[in-house]
This record gives C-alpha cells, structure tokens and sequence, in this order.
C-alpha cells in the first residue's frame, strides 16, 4: 500500500511540473538564413540600409504546442544566451511561417571595426489548450559577421632616410614617400597630386612590411600628394597630404616602374648630369646589387639603352665617382607577345586558342581570319566542347555563305574547325589568364609561354597536376591528316603510358580531369 501511494504521488508530481509555467523543455529552435553578408572572421563592409535575416520555423512535430513568437538579439558573443540574458519579455517578432528581422545596419553596426556579431534567436512557446506554461527553445546564433566601417589612420612624409631627400625638399624621382600610421590595417594606398582620388595611382600595401612607396614626379618647386588609405573590408580614408618642394638634382628618366618586353629595348638617361661620366650596370630589383642576367645595356656617358633578355624584375644602376648611386624604378621584364601558326589540313583541324589579344573574339571572326589569309579555303563549321554537360557545343556553321549560331571564344579553350582545302593562319597576342576546367573530358590549349618545357603529354599532366590539384587520366589530340583521334596518353596505377610529343602552339588537346578547378599558367 505505501508503495502504491508513493507511486501516485510521483505521477501527480510529474503532472504538476508539465503543467507549471516555465518547466517545459527547450525545444522548436528556427533556422536563420542572411543572404546580405558573409559569415566569417573576414572584415566586410556593413550592408547599405538594413540587414534582413529570415526566420524559419521549426519543423518538428507542435502538436500540444502553441508556438508565439520569436524573441531575438545581436551582439558580440558567440555563446549561447541563457533564458535570463535573451528572453520571454526580450524585443520580438510574430511567429509564422516565415517572418525577417530587419535590422538598420548602420545604426547596429556603424561604429565596428572589425567586431564579429552573432544574431541569437529563440522561439517562445505554450502548452495547450488551458493553464499554458511559457518555455523558450534553445539559442540559436547565425554568424559570426565581422563588420568593419572605420577606414585606416594614417599619414605621409618624405622618407628621410633616402639619399637626397630631407623632411620638405628633394632631389630626386621617384620621390620615395614614408606611410606612418594603421599599417596592420591598410591593404591598399592611393596617390595623387590633384587631390582627386578617381585618378589616383594605387599601390600594394598588403605585406604589413611594406611601409614606403615611390611616386614619379616632373619639374621642379612646390609639390603635394594627397593619399587615401584602404582597408580590407574596403573602408577609404579621407585624404592625407603632404607638401615639399623638388629642387635641381640629377635623376634616372623614366623615372617609374614600367615593363619591358623580352627583345624590346628602353633608353634611360640621367636628368641633370653635367659633364660627369656614368657606369651602366644591370641589377636585381630586390636588392639592388647582384648583377642580373635578365637585360643586357649598351651604356653612354650619362645615357644608355636597356633590352630585355628573360623574365625578371630588375632595376637599371648608375653610379659616378664621389656620388650615391642612382637607381630606375622597377622594371620587369617578360614576354609581351606571341605568334602562333594554326596549319590547317581539308577536313577537320582541332586548333589552340591559347592567346588572349588577338582581335578574333567569336568564331565568325575566326572564319574571317582563315578565309582571308587563305585565299579559296572555306570554313564550313567551327564547334568547341562544353566540359560541364560533358558534350560537343552547338556548331557555328556556314550555310550558303551565311555564318549561323556565332559564339564566343574561350581563351585558353580549343576548337574543331572544318575547311575545304589546307591553310595556315598566324594569330598575334600574350599569354591567357586562367581557364575554368571541369569534371571529365576537357578541350584545352596548352600556354605556348611554356613551349620549351611542355614538350611531351607527360609535362601536361605534371603541368595541370601541380596547378589545379587535380589527377589526369588521360591526354590526345586529333590527327588531322587521318580525320581521327590521336592515340592517348593514359595514366595506369600512377604511371604515364603511350607518352606523345606536343604541338602546343597547333594543336589543341582533350585532357581528363578528377574535379573541377581553375588553371592559370
């Protein structure tokens, strides 16, 4: 009997609890969906107007429930809120089927410098039907959403430490300039003489090293340069300035840093000089002392011609007895174009569209080019390979002298040309950028800058490999003069089989991929 009494008041016990407010369990938390910003430990710039996040309720069973509202706030913590820190009486919004929270961002967020938020949402909810009791689900947070809306402090002078540059004159240029200021903040830095920050010059500052920049400047007498300072959620500065005055002194002309072209040539002189002789000396750009074989210079008195010879990045050195040396601004030196011979045979050619520049833009272009290069041949179709569907492109075709469904070229893409009769063409441009490949079969060019090291199908694969991340599986071509595939080259259990030579800068190639990606040559 007293066991059975025990067992009654536990059940009358048990009843009373589910029946009293605030007892019932967490539970019903919603979704939170922000489309206006990125989550992430990244500074973003905080959203024009409002942050809007959707509210989705839960989709678990409510029967014998009464879902009311949602209660919410955003703050710095990325733990969840007790019910005494978010609850019941806390701002809140009606509970449907799917409700947004709008929040005026600038009044939330105005003031962040580089503060991560966290949205908390809870949902209040009742028993039925009668004596309800008011429960609230666990916190659920969306984020973090770093914002930052405070631009980089900081200030411009004259690198003192320079040679011929004191607090407010100089004699030299490129004037080298000192940023002082929020350097772990500033990714960029933008330099003018008008004070107009759309024809500003920028420069590179995301190496927190970097603390100095050198502009070019003509003439002599007074000068300011204004400077906006650039953070990497995108916040700019008002302008910086700083005013000095250039006096007579001798100079390297062109005094900036410029680009020159494997085989081009540059002169240079030095501005100022008198009857003074100079020695002419060719130098690594990152220190400026080790000799560099990447131009050569055929040297003057006080003037010298420079030719590029192979990548690099180098300075031009002149230097006179009893006198600092002086320096050009950075020169690199790369292969500014190329010229590549497309031969093509009565039938089908696959052909490399490997050069960007080169005025051909849609296939009816390259129809153009071949016909009027190849007096008589005619091109009766022109088709790619879509890598995503796995599947030839619609064909560009050429019906009674009329060109139908014209489309874009890809740089970096190959293409399937069908003419009558055999040709050559000789297409112009530099290097492609990257191209998109994909899963599966892909049509590729390979960068004919790389001519020289991408001689068999087996460099390909390393080449793409080392690149994207990806495996290869199998690289061929098309044999022209037989109107078939080429015989590929496979990859069996890690090794490369039935290895072939390349014709990078004729051919075009089918290469099989494990993934999608990007290659940039």
């Amino acid at each position: 009997m007293i066991k059975k009494n025990i067992s009654n008041l536990v059940v009358v016990f048990t009843l009373v609890l589910m029946l009293m407010p605030g007892v019932l369990y967490a539970q019903f938390e919603p979704s939170i969906t922000i489309d206006d910003a990125s989550t992430g430990e990244t500074p973003q710039l905080i959203p024009e107007g409002n942050l809007d996040a959707v509210i989705t309720p839960t989709t678990a069973d409510t029967t014998g429930y009464d879902l009311l509202r949602y209660v919410y706030t955003w703050n710095n913590s990325k733990l969840a809120l007790s019910d005494n820190d978010l609850g019941a009486g806390d701002t809140s919004v009606p509970h449907t089927a799917k409700i947004v929270i709008s929040t005026d961002a600038d009044a939330q967020f105005g003031t962040s410098d580089g503060l991560a938020w966290y949205l908390h949402v809870k949902t209040v909810y009742s028993t039925l039907p009668a004596a309800p009791g008011i429960a609230l689900s666990e916190d659920t947070i969306a984020g973090p959403y770093t914002f930052d809306n405070v631009p980089p402090s900081a200030t411009i002078s004259l690198d003192e430490t320079v040679d011929g540059q004191t607090a407010d004159t100089t004699s030299v240029s490129p004037v080298t300039i000192a940023v002082t200021g929020d350097w772990s903040d500033i990714t960029a830095v933008f330099v003018n003489t008008s004070g107009s920050f759309n024809t500003a010059t920028a420069y590179d500052f995301t190496d927190p090293s970097t603390k100095t920049l050198t502009y070019p400047l003509a003439g002599t007498g007074s000068k300011t340069l204004y400077a906006w300072f650039e953070d990497a959620a995108g916040n700019i500065s008002d302008a910086a300035s700083v005013t000095f005055t250039v006096i007579a002194g001798k100079f390297m002309d062109p005094p900036e840093d410029l680009t020159l072209g494997i085989g081009n040539t540059r002169p240079f002189e030095i501005a100022g000089a008198g009857a003074e002789s100079y020695t002419w000396t060719i130098v690594d750009a990152a220190d400026g002392t080790t000799p560099s074989a990447a131009a050569t210079v055929e040297a003057g008195a006080y003037t010298a011609v420079v030719t590029g010879v192979s990548d690099g990045t180098i300075k031009v050195k002149a230097e006179t007895a009893g006198a600092s040396p002086i320096y050009s601004g950075i020169i690199t030196v790369e292969q500014l174009g190329y010229t590549i011979t497309h031969s093509y045979k009565a039938g089908l050619n696959l052909v490399p569209f490997s050069l960007s520049g080169t005025g051909l833009s849609m296939a009816s272009d390259l129809r153009g080019a071949i016909e009027s290069a190849n007096p008589g041949v005619s091109v009766s179709q022109i088709f790619g390979w879509d890598a995503a569907n796995q599947r030839y492109q619609t064909a560009f075709v050429v019906f009674n002298g009329t060109g139908l469904f014209d489309f874009q070229l890809v740089e970096g893409a190959s293409y399937f040309v069908q003419t009558d009769g055999a040709g050559t063409l000789n297409i112009q441009g530099s290097e492609y950028v990257s191209i998109s490949v994909a899963t599966g079969l892909n049509l590729l060019s390979a960068p004919y800058s790389k001519l020289n090291t991408l001689v068999m199908a087996a460099d390909f694969d390393s080449e793409l490999n080392t690149d994207t991340g990806l495996d290869i599986s199998q690289i061929f071509g098309w044999d022209a003069v037989n109107q078939r595939y080429g015989t590929a080259y496979v990859v069996f259990n890690g090794t490369g089989l039935f290895d072939f030579s390349l014709d990078i800068g004729a051919q075009g190639y089918f290469v099989q991929l494990s993934g999608n990606g990007t290659y940039t040559p």
